[in-house]
């Protein structure tokens, strides 16, 4: 492999990783009683980090509206896994409880989970074309933890 060919595979493995940052800068699990949840904590330092790092009023208040956004889609999905996860623990405490049901309950928590991971996705994506690269290692340079699925 060529110098040039490492250097773009490195670049685009970089990109993967701060999308992936980014999805968990923006998601994270506060709660200690193992469930799926918003961390505040990390969604307060993505706002305080945008209101620091980007000197563009407008684009500041374009990137708040973005999180804003991710936030209240991000607290509706939890609202629907928690729901869903309480009725996947009744009905695997019944014995009886039909396989198909159980299917249908674990399905509806794989969409909820793949309507979390996109909407990450499309909200980070957004983020991503207000700011600049150096913008965005600033904004998501956080070290707490990320999503955890304690289920």
């Amino acid at each position: 492999m060529m110098k040039q060919d490492r250097k773009k595979a490195a670049k685009i493995v970089g990109g993967m990783l701060c999308l992936t940052l980014a999805l968990a800068s923006l998601t994270g699990c506060k709660s200690t009683d193992q469930q799926l949840g918003l961390n505040p904590e990390r969604v307060d330092k993505t706002r305080a980090a945008i209101a620091s790092e980007i000197p563009d009023a407008e684009r500041q208040q374009a990137m708040l509206a973005v999180v804003a956004d991710f936030e209240a889609e991000a607290q509706s999905i939890v609202i629907e896994v928690k729901a869903l996860r309480a009725n996947i623990v009744e009905a695997n405490r019944d014995y009886d409880t039909p396989r198909e049901q159980l299917q249908k309950l674990y399905d509806g928590l794989g969409v909820q989970l793949e309507r979390l991971g996109n909407t990450t996705k499309v909200h980070s994506l957004k983020l991503r074309t207000l700011c600049s690269e150096e913008e965005w290692e600033m904004i998501f340079d956080h070290d707490d933890d990320a999503v955890e699925f304690n289920f």
